[in-house]
């Protein structure tokens, strides 16, 4: 028994350490990615044919499975979704595509928690519960998500 014990201890230091990331790190990459989104989202236009521009030349085409089956995917509009609400067009935003709203805000809030514990030093500062967050995601998948899209592919398109 007690060589299996040292071949195990043995063969368990050969492997690599495991080591914890700096207590900023998360709270940075909030920050970052946030910015980031900002950033990416105030650098395309809107564009008067409902498109997007990124110095004058249009973003993207039409949505590869609307060419293919006639009906929109679940993430058409979130491009311009973003666009609009990095220019604090929220009504536009949301009704581009509603989980593309919130998840620009969600993001950008993110961010500003990331921030907050950046200053603070204080990497649990206004961390949401597990439960929040379950309530939250299943908020977003299925009411702002897979419901528009199930209306949109039942004919029923509010969206622009």
């Amino acid at each position: 028994m007690q060589d299996t014990l040292k071949r195990i201890d043995k063969a368990l230091s050969r492997l690599p350490r495991i080591t914890r990331e700096p207590w900023w790190a998360w709270p940075a990459i909030l920050l970052g990615f946030a910015l980031l989104t900002w950033a990416c989202s105030l650098a395309l236009a809107p564009g008067p044919d409902e498109w997007s521009y990124f110095l004058g030349h249009q973003v993207g085409d039409r949505c590869a499975m609307e060419v293919v089956t006639g009906k929109p995917c679940p993430s058409c509009g979130m491009t311009r979704s973003f666009v609009h609400a990095a220019r604090f067009h929220w009504i536009r935003s949301f009704f581009y595509n509603p989980a593309g709203f919130t998840m620009f805000a969600w993001i950008s809030i993110s961010g500003i928690i990331g921030a907050i514990r950046l200053v603070t030093q204080d990497p649990y500062r206004l961390g949401p519960s597990s439960r929040l967050m379950f309530r939250w995601t299943m908020l977003w998948a299925v009411g702002l998500y897979a419901i528009p899209w199930f209306l949109r592919l039942a004919g029923i398109n509010p969206l622009p």
